[in-house]
């Protein structure tokens, strides 16, 4: 009998119970099998994930399973394969301890390429859009002429970097002048606060470009995760386990979070981004950098900003 090609994903749970099917899309799929014993009668092709610390029976039987010729996978790696991003609530310091990669960590070479890289990068990208600094700059300064010395053009906060240091960023200012402390720390595609100029250039992440800056003095880089707010971030270091993971490598202009998922605007996106971020960190490579800045391009062509 010829097999169907089509990989079956079989979820169990830590005695060996089978929780879920799915088909290769993640789909839900109809469960034809009541327990472990029941694989060793199909001619389908099945993944087996299970859980970290199942029992020794359980451990005889995946076993069993994959001297078949059943492929089984832990559910960390599953998660990480399929979704390309890390679960968080289900990672821990000794995880982080334990995994052989985060080779960037302890590469000094990589770090000098890399910055090399993003030094070079930004001085030409700053003589190549000066023309369009310069009409950003003259555009927002006109939005409110009466208040054409007085108004900045430019927004300035304190954001936190690598190693948990803080720094202040740059961007072209996209608000109205406002105080923070009346309204929302979030900023989402419909705010009122957000003037004419700023809904294209952040449309366009024209806003996006002064933090070269950032990146020639060394605060930031150009890929790496989003440099957050100093008091949104120290409230995300309580409510978010190993917050403090993305601190590991400088803040980006963009990175796999910002072009992976949309902008955020709650405590559940920040968790949605932490796990690519933390991705990112632990399967940094220059290709996966190549990838995240094509796709920011696309996103820019494109107009999916903010």
């Amino acid at each position: 009998m010829i097999k169907n090609n089509k990989k079956t994903l079989i979820f169990i749970d830590f005695n060996g119970n089978i929780e879920s099917v799915f088909n290769e899309n993640l789909e839900v799929k109809t469960c034809n099998f009541k327990s472990l014993d029941d694989l060793k009668k199909t001619d389908e092709v099945l993944e087996i994930i299970y859980k970290p610390f199942v029992n020794s029976d359980v451990l005889d039987k995946l076993f069993e399973l994959k001297l078949l010729g059943i492929n089984t996978i832990e559910y960390f790696d599953f998660f990480e394969q399929y979704q390309g991003k890390i679960n968080i609530d289900i990672i821990s310091k000794e995880w982080f301890l334990k995994s052989k990669e985060f080779k960037l960590l302890h590469s000094n070479f990589s770090k000098y390429f890399k910055r090399s890289f993003d030094f070079i990068t930004s001085i030409s990208l700053l003589i190549l859009l000066l023309p369009i600094f310069l009409l950003t700059y003259l555009c927002i300064k006109l939005e409110t002429p009466r208040q054409f010395f007085s108004s900045p053009a430019f927004f300035k906060q304190k954001r936190i970097g690598l190693l948990g240091k803080e720094f202040t960023i740059i961007k072209f200012r996209s608000m109205k002048i406002h105080d923070p402390k009346i309204y929302s720390k979030y900023s989402s595609k419909d705010d009122k606060r957000i003037t004419k100029v700023g809904k294209i250039i952040r449309k366009l992440r024209i806003d996006e470009l002064p933090q070269l800056f950032n990146v020639i003095k060394g605060d930031m880089s150009l890929i790496g995760p989003r440099p957050e707010w100093n008091e949104l971030g120290k409230e995300y270091e309580q409510l978010l386990n190993l917050y403090t993971l993305r601190y590991a490598m400088k803040p980006g202009i963009t990175g796999l979070a910002q072009v992976m998922y949309s902008y955020g605007a709650n405590l559940d996106d920040a968790k949605r981004k932490l796990e690519y971020d933390i991705y990112y960190i632990e399967y940094f490579s220059f290709l996966l950098d190549l990838i995240i800045i094509f796709k920011t391009i696309k996103i820019v062509v494109f107009g999916r900003g903010v």
